[in-house]
């Protein structure tokens, strides 16, 4: 305590201004400075209601250059077609499987258990979609590239953070697997 005393000197008191209301009674009340530091304090602690809206509004919007916008517009193509592409395989999936559950009879869990790996490229299809047509406003629209980039850059957090899950999901189950036949002592 004396360390940081010394460091940063004793604490400072500030005078609090006084503000009188309608009948002269005076109220104190915080000077300027402080009303600012809590309602910086406040904007820190209040929730973010949507994804777009946590970030704080931007005066001065970049845009990019006509020489960047065939860059953005390109990436879009290229993510379109491979989110299309993504979702057309898991309509065809999703097909089989309801063919699958309507033609068998009722054998248990097993059809649901391809659920998993339909509803997988579906999400990675969508964000990928969302993410190419983010990305093709930056190159078609003006005034606001920087808010589309954040948004692409949101859709594509979502579509790694499940790459991510799926790669240390499925690590997981390898180990699982490989502990399981150490210890039936087959050789691997």
């Amino acid at each position: 305590m004396a360390g940081l005393l010394a460091h940063h000197g004793p604490p400072t008191v500030r005078p609090m201004s006084v503000e009188r209301d309608q009948d002269g009674a005076g109220k104190p009340e915080q000077d300027a400075r402080a009303r600012r530091r809590g309602e910086a304090r406040d904007r820190r602690r209040a929730p973010a209601a949507d994804a777009d809206d946590d970030l704080p509004p931007v005066k001065r919007q970049f845009e990019f250059s006509a020489a960047h916008n065939p860059k953005f517009a390109r990436l879009a193509a290229i993510m379109s077609a491979v989110g299309v592409i993504e979702v057309l395989i898991t309509t065809l999936a999703a097909g089989g499987w309801l063919l699958l559950v309507l033609g068998l009879p009722a054998i248990g869990p097993l059809p649901f258990l391809y659920l998993g790996p339909i509803a997988v490229p579906a999400a990675v299809g969508i964000w990928t979609l969302r993410a190419a047509q983010r990305f093709r406003l930056i190159a078609t629209t003006k005034g606001s590239d920087v808010g589309h980039l954040m948004a692409a850059i949101g859709e594509l957090t979502k579509l790694y953070v499940l790459q991510l899950v799926l790669f240390l999901v499925s690590i997981g189950f390898f180990l699982f697997l490989l502990g399981v036949r150490l210890l039936a002592g087959q050789p691997s």
